[in-house]
């Protein structure tokens, strides 16, 4: 099965058949990101990284897509410092500007989402995020604000918290 296609194929909204989710589940394809931290994976010039959801009806359903480089940070942080985030957000949303990779500091929280090698081929991975919402930051913010989007997911995630994630698939 080759889930490159198949995700091209999507749409947003878009049922995920249920031997996809097999797939999926089976070769270890799906990322938990409700903890939040940059995200590693294909740009969206490469196609991106799918993050899927479970409906109130049970199904699963194509979300958006996100890319490496970005941050995502957990609900507590998002609904906390909202305000700030979004002025961390738009204030380096220049798609003109020229994007490298860089190497990302040990003390930062990784929502590793790169393909994942299966008997010679590859396959992409997608994200399941809590079912409270969590933004996510474009990579140039990210990269300026790399520290403080940190710090944010950190200290805003309570201890000894478990979080109700969509995993239960």
């Amino acid at each position: 099965m080759n889930t490159n296609l198949i995700f091209k194929e999507l749409s947003h909204n878009s049922v995920i058949e249920p031997e996809v989710l097999s797939f999926l589940l089976k070769n270890d394809l799906i990322v938990d990101g409700a903890s939040g931290g940059i995200v590693l994976g294909d740009s969206h010039d490469e196609g991106g990284i799918f993050v899927i959801h479970l409906t109130e009806e049970g199904e699963c359903k194509l979300t958006y897509e996100l890319e490496g480089f970005e941050f995502l940070m957990n609900p507590f942080g998002t609904e906390e410092y909202l305000r700030e985030l979004l002025n961390i957000n738009k204030e380096s949303k220049n798609k003109l500007i020229e994007f490298e990779n860089y190497e990302i500091p040990n003390e930062v929280a990784v929502v590793d989402a790169r393909t994942k090698n299966i008997n010679g081929v590859d396959y992409k991975k997608v994200l399941i995020l809590s079912k409270n919402p969590q933004m996510v930051l474009n990579k140039h913010s990210t990269l300026k604000y790399l520290k403080r989007l940190n710090e944010i997911n950190y200290n805003s995630w309570p201890k000894n918290e478990t979080l109700n994630t969509n995993q239960n698939i």
